[in-house]
Parts: structure tokens; sequence; C-alpha cells
């Protein structure tokens, strides 16, 4: 008879002779779940009442293994409201984290960080579920204990860092609030004794990108760069971009393949760098590659917007919401683009309308659009030169063609003052 026999069977003689006797009805039962065996388990807990505590706790963890976690979940609370031992607790915890119901998991922490106020690691994983704009103060409290009762980890001390540069919209005018300046110096002397760690370098990088500090960024990055990274690669291929170095840029961004996070924005940045260099034909392809691309790119920026307010990273939230308004400029340019590309191609005002569409703002787009309209009907024409030059007063263009717009329906007045206004701008 092996080890584990010999437990069951003196479990079971245990059981027959205190039949009420909780721990060993329990590590009976996890025995039985260690080695799959649920079925026994449900068989030897037909014996007992349902009031039982320690019966409805086995039931919660034969609900777990079968995957009913709405069901475990539920055996669970009732359990706990009546005796909140430290086990039920921890298997709480481990349940709704399976559940991903944060709401119960932040209640269950609570109540574990008031039973086992030593243990550092409940502080930190509560204070990442509470809600910065109106507890930060706790958030700190609870970080700060963390770090305390957790000397020798580096995970406190990054989500310290992390809180307080992500939601520092939060912590203006308190006494929590540090500079990007302070942060980067706190992340860069955890560096010299953690130079590879891969959590203070990215959360480092982004800080960089925020300063625009490229030469920071690329350096930083370089510690843990891989080639089959695609969001390692278009940080630093930015930040080539950014500095002017226009080939390096090419050699980053071409090594993104069907990324739907980075596929537009990449091939947005190639377009603009073929131009420039001159190679109108790859500039073209990387066009119609973002075009195509784009769509799958705000869905996925729309996923992420949606876990980050799930998570209550609110500030991560509103980097999202101005990464998808970049994102319809850029469209709103490609489109633009492509119509001018394609201005006498049939069908080619469809790029212009769409231009539009994507984003009402691009002055650009209103001003060309008037022009397409201005051997049809002046007024049409006159209504969008209206509506690029509220957006871009200065745009010397616009004044010029909206003079000859009011020169055409008879209104010398305003076409004058349009003249008079281009002609100032010009010099």
């Amino acid at each position: 008879m092996n080890v584990e026999k010999k437990v069951i069977f003196h479990l079971k003689k245990a059981l027959f002779y205190l039949p009420d006797y909780p721990e060993a009805l329990l590590e009976l039962c996890n025995i039985y779940f260690d080695n799959n065996l649920n079925e026994e388990a449900e068989k030897l807990l037909g014996n007992y009442n349902k009031t039982n505590q320690t019966v409805g706790y086995i039931e919660a963890l034969i609900s777990m293994n079968k995957g009913n976690y709405d069901d475990a979940s539920d055996k669970l609370s009732k359990i706990i409201t009546e005796n909140s031992e430290l086990t039920y607790l921890k298997t709480a915890r481990e349940l709704e984290t399976k559940r991903n119901n944060k709401r119960n998991l932040s209640k269950y922490l609570e109540m574990l960080v008031d039973r086992v106020p030593e243990n550092g690691w409940y502080y930190l994983e509560l204070s990442k579920l509470l809600n910065p704009e109106i507890d930060y103060q706790r958030i700190c409290y609870l970080l700060d204990t963390s770090i305390e009762l957790l000397k020798e980890k580096l995970e406190p001390k990054i989500s310290k860092i992390e809180f307080l540069w992500k939601n520092s919209i939060f912590l203006t005018n308190t006494k929590f609030r540090k500079s990007n300046e302070q942060l980067i110096e706190e992340l860069e002397i955890l560096l010299i004794t953690h130079p590879n760690n891969q959590r203070i370098i990215r959360l480092l990088s982004e800080i960089y990108i925020q300063e625009n500090s490229y030469s920071d960024i690329i350096r930083t990055l370089d510690k843990i760069y891989r080639k089959d990274d695609s969001k390692l690669n278009f940080i630093i291929g930015k930040a080539f971009f950014e500095k002017k170095d226009f080939k390096k840029s090419i050699i980053y961004l071409s090594r993104i393949k069907k990324d739907p996070i980075y596929n537009f924005d990449s091939s947005f940045l190639k377009s603009i760098i073929f131009r420039i260099l001159k190679d109108y034909k790859k500039s073209i392809s990387n066009q119609k590659i973002a075009y195509e691309a784009y769509d799958s790119h705000l869905r996925e920026l729309e996923s992420k917007y949606k876990s980050l307010i799930e998570n209550n990273d609110f500030q991560g939230a509103k980097t999202v919401i101005q990464e998808k308004n970049k994102a319809r400029r850029n469209m709103s340019e490609l489109c633009l683009d492509m119509y001018l590309h394609h201005e006498k191609d049939k069908g080619s005002h469809f790029y212009l309308s769409q231009s539009i569409n994507i984003y009402s703002q691009n002055h650009k787009a209103l001003y060309y659009m008037g022009l397409y309209h201005k051997n049809r009907c002046l007024n049409e024409s006159l209504t969008y030169f209206i509506k690029s030059l509220q957006l871009e007063w200065d745009f010397y263009e616009g004044h010029v063609q909206i003079a000859d717009c009011y020169e055409g329906i008879g209104q010398l007045q305003e076409a004058a003052k349009h003249r008079k206004i281009s002609n100032q701008i010009r010099s």
C-alpha cells in the first residue's frame, strides 16, 4: 500500500469513528480532487448534512473543479457570510480571480488584508482594484504598505511608480504628485540593480515617449530588444522617425508583420518616409496596407479601451482615446493623399468623402472638397471653404478660393475682404 492509499485508509477510518471531523473530511476530499476523483468526493458528501459548512465548502470546490464558477461563488459567499475562515477567503480570492469579478475580489481582499495584515501581496493586489480617481489616498497607503512588507521584492516599487505616472491627472495639487523627471530618476535607480528587468524598461520607455525623449527611448529599449516584438519595433522605429533617421526607422518598422495593433501606424509612417525619400511607389503601397488595416486597428483600440475601464485604469483609457483620435486624423490624411494621387480617376471622390467622414476637422480635406464642387455648384463649394477656414483661418489658399466663389455669386465686398486677408497672410 503506497503512502497516499494509507492516508486515504486512515482518513476514512477517522471519519468512521468521528463522522463530523471537518479536517479529516476536507483532507480526504482534497486527495480525491488532486487525483481527479470528483465522483468519489460527491459520493462521500452524500452521507452528510448539507448545512454543514465544511460540506458546503467542499461542494463549492467540486463546482470549481467542474468549471461551474458562478455556482461555486454563490456557495462560498453564503459560507463566508457566516464564517470568514481564512481557508474560505483564500479559495474565494482564487475563484473570483478566475471569474474576473473585481467587486467580489475586492471584497475578499479587504477581508484578507484585515485577517492577514502581514501579507504584503494582498495589499498590492487590492491597490490595483480600487478607483484611482476616488481612492488615490487609500491606493498610495496600500502600495506603501506592500513596499514596506515586501522590502526585497521589486514589484511593489514598480507598481507605485506606475500608479503615480498613469494617474497623475488625479494627483495634481496633492502630496502624492511626482513629476516625470522624478519618476524617471527612481526607475533609473532601480535599473542599476535590475538592468534586464523588462517591466522597468518598458515603463521607463513609456515615460520617455511622453517626454519626447527619443534618444533615451532607443537607449533604454535596446536592452530588451527582440526582432519579433512588434511593440518594440514600432516604438524604436517611431523614435528614429522623430529623429529624422529615416533609414533606421524603416528597418524597425518593416519588422512588423500583420500585427492588428501596429500594422496601421507602421504602414502609415512608412508611407510618409518613402514619400520624403521620393520612393513614391513604396509610399503608395504602404498607404494601401494602412488603409486596409485601419478598421482592425480601431477594433483593437476599442477592445483595449474596454479592458482598461474594467480594470479601473482611467488614465490608460484616456491615452487610448487619444490614440483613437490620432488614428482618425492619420486615416483622414491618408484618404486625402489617396484622393490627390487618384484625383483624375473615376470614383476618387470616394476617398475625399471618406477623409471628411472619418475626421470632420481636416481643414485641407474640406478645402479640396470645396475645389471639387467649385465647377459644379458655387454655393456648395462656398460651404466647404467656410468650414475649412473656420478650422484654419491662416490658410492662404482657402482665402484665395473663397474670394473667387464670392465674386462668382456677386458678393464683391466679401470677395475683396478675403483677397485682402490672403495678401496679408502672404506678406
